[in-house]
């Protein structure tokens, strides 16, 4: 019905503008604006029928998403990627410049319901992520401690790095673009999925790692292996703490929150790294 899977059809979620206006039939969870909805925010699918766009449900997940969840949720609406729920495994890539205009609803409405969360979440959260995967690698660094990440949001998606001229001897690219870059450090994190495995797209990772090695940034490179392992991620992620100067919690009770966090960022991925 209107794109939505049938296994997500045994409730709707409405949203309504006060409380005096709630209403709970069966099928459907009701929730509480505390303003009249922003028209801009809205969205006609069908004649008579509104839903709300994707900063206003960013916002409201602040009232019952769990932290990861809406850390998640963030880095896929401001992603140059989609997920196409109708078709497992299908990624198409696109921009949507979302996180100016989630700035600007949370600061005109926060005291709504959500928002402060909302705002708090908002600030680890980075745009531009071409991958799921390349979410998750951020999720594992800027998510708080206290969730198993290294508590770092102070870092850049797809950084780009042009090649000197006196270096461009050393590669075919005249630029990189690093995944994950820690600016304070000089920390280039890359994600390398399966696909990197190609004898050509493995020559081309070399060729960038010598030049950015040659330019003085420090760089860590991920695996999906590494992600299927706690110990082997557990360890590159110390390294990138330790390159990011950060300190290294190395604690059997950090680690069991840390392998949550591992378990949560690849639960849908487990098949594909």
């Amino acid at each position: 019905m209107l794109g939505i899977p049938r296994e997500e059809l045994d409730h709707i979620d409405t949203l309504v503008n006060f409380d005096f206006e709630r209403s709970t039939p069966a099928g459907f969870r009701c929730h509480v604006f505390g303003a009249p909805v922003p028209p801009g925010h809205l969205i006609e699918v069908a004649e008579g029928l509104l839903v709300v766009d994707e900063v206003m449900c960013f916002v409201q997940a602040g009232s019952w998403m769990s932290e990861p969840e809406q850390l998640e949720y963030g880095y896929e609406i401001c992603a140059r990627y989609h997920l196409n729920h109708l078709s497992t495994g299908d990624i198409s890539r696109w921009g949507r410049g979302i996180p100016l205009r989630l700035d600007c609803l949370l600061h005109e409405n926060r005291s709504r319901q959500g928002a402060i969360r909302a705002a708090a979440v908002l600030r680890r959260v980075h745009d531009g992520a071409r991958s799921p995967m390349e979410t998750a690698t951020a999720i594992m660094v800027v998510a708080k401690r206290s969730q198993g990440g290294l508590g770092y949001a102070k870092i850049e998606l797809n950084h780009r790095v042009d090649v000197p001229n006196e270096f461009k001897y050393l590669a075919k690219a005249g630029y990189f673009e690093i995944d994950v870059y820690a600016p304070a450090s000089g920390t280039g994190i890359e994600y390398n999925g399966s696909d990197h495995l190609d004898k050509q797209r493995s020559a081309s990772d070399a060729e960038r790692m010598t030049v950015l090695s040659a330019l003085g940034f420090r760089m860590i490179v991920l695996t999906g292996t590494q992600f299927a392992h706690q110990l082997q991620l557990h360890r590159a992620m110390n390294a990138i703490a330790l390159a990011m100067g950060l300190k290294c919690d190395r604690s059997e009770a950090f680690q069991k929150r840390q392998n949550d966090l591992r378990e949560f960022v690849i639960r849908h991925w487990d098949g594909g790294l």
